[in-house]
């Protein structure tokens, strides 16, 4: 699904949250290789998918390295935007 994604879609924004038992990390190749596919403007990393009103708020304890957030927010952020930026 993720490469079907990536291949066809043509994303203005991308907020993206991990959850579940494991914390994402760089051993997971398949996965995220799939994942950096997806090309977006403008990319988020959210902690956790609780909200308070429009706005996320990080988890205790998140599921994605720093550096893994760092490194995934880079490759999937689109160098050349498509859409123009509003005001």
């Amino acid at each position: 699904m993720l490469k079907i994604l990536g291949r066809y879609s043509r994303l203005r924004k991308l907020t993206m949250a991990f959850q579940g038992r494991r914390t994402l990390m760089k051993i997971d190749y398949r996965f995220l290789d799939a994942l950096r596919t997806i090309k977006a403007d403008e990319v988020r990393i959210v902690g956790n998918a609780k909200t308070s009103g429009n706005h996320y708020y990080w988890n205790p304890h998140p599921k994605i390295t720093p550096q893994l957030k760092e490194d995934l927010i880079k490759d999937l952020a689109r160098e050349k935007k498509l859409y123009f930026a509003r005001k």
